[in-house]
């Protein structure tokens, strides 16, 4: 009983809330705001907003100079005009606008503008108000990727090999008067750090500071190796030139020691070094009886080349 009565009451409230009166005053609310939502769109509005350009050019063709690629425009129109007018992008084409510089004016260019807007919305304004385009004829070349790289060493150790770059070569399309001039593309600057002898590995994409070239691929993956290095040493012969008279020097061969990556420690050999001492500047008499020790070749795989005698003694002997 006490649960009939209850929902007996609910049907009661549902009905009081409902009145004839309740429902004619929320209907007058609905017919005065579609009213006024009414008047407000029959109004004229302005508003602005950036527009994206695409520019629709012919695969023989390509950009000089990169070509804007925002405008800003203002517009204005009833308000159910602009319902859905705003775009954030529009294609421009250039099947019109031959090699060389082209000016697009104010006047072309609002032309061109307002082929994408309703015939009802007028274009008060736009930045900016005009373009210089520069079309160039468009090739294709071949071009080998130069690595950008700063590695970074930890203690006693240095690279092993070289720089491996894949692909070492890409595909470039772009302007005649700048791809013609071009050999090579850079990558980005990779700057690895080597804590031990290891591999390291990294994609980088290459760079166009031109902003006009389209790369195949867009990146390239390098790859550097580093080793340990080693201490060696050995003795080496000082080479004599210049020489006049018959002479005799002390020492005649020195102790060098330097460090070498470990693949280059069985390779690397005395006669791989020249160390001379060179008598053009000695004249007849002189008093003074050394020179210093040059080094005039050396492997250049090594580092921290030092050796302890920096001059050598000479005797003239006399006949």
């Amino acid at each position: 009983m006490k649960s009939l009565t209850r929902m007996s009451n609910n049907k009661e409230t549902e009905q009081s809330f409902f009145t004839i009166e309740r429902v004619i005053v929320m209907g007058c609310f609905l017919l005065a705001f579609i009213f006024w939502f009414v008047v407000k769109l029959s109004k004229e509005y302005r508003t602005s907003n950036d527009l994206h350009i695409v520019w629709a050019i012919a695969d023989t063709l390509s950009w000089a100079s990169p070509p804007p690629s925002v405008i800003h425009v203002s517009y204005e129109g009833e308000g159910w005009s602009l319902f859905g007018t705003a775009k954030e992008k529009i294609v421009l084409e250039t099947k019109d606008f031959p090699i060389g510089e082209t000016l697009l004016n104010r006047r072309e260019l609002l032309n061109r503008l307002e082929r994408h807007y309703p015939s009802n919305t007028k274009i008060v304004d736009f930045t900016p108000d005009h373009f210089v385009l520069h079309l160039d004829r468009n090739i294709k070349k071949m071009l080998w990727v130069k690595p950008v790289v700063e590695p970074i060493f930890g203690s006693g150790l240095v690279l092993f090999g070289n720089t491996t770059v894949t692909p070492d070569s890409v595909l470039v399309a772009g302007p005649l008067h700048i791809l013609d001039g071009m050999t090579y593309i850079q990558t980005e600057t990779w700057r690895p750090e080597f804590q031990k002898a290891q591999t390291l590995t990294a994609s980088l994409n290459l760079l166009d500071e031109t902003h006009t070239l389209s790369l195949r691929p867009t990146e390239v993956s390098l790859s550097m190796t580093s080793e340990e290095v080693t201490e060696k040493s050995f003795f080496v012969p000082i080479e004599l030139l210049n020489i006049k008279d018959s002479v005799r020097v002390f020492p005649d061969k020195i102790k060098i020691t330097f460090s070498v990556p470990l693949s280059e420690f069985d390779n690397i050999k005395p006669k791989d070094f020249q160390l001379v001492a060179d008598f053009a500047n000695i004249k007849p008499g002189s008093k003074n009886n050394t020179l210093p020790i040059q080094v005039k070749k050396q492997p250049h795989l090594i580092t921290h080349l030092h050796f302890r005698a920096k001059s050598i003694e000479f005797f003239i002997k006399k006949e």
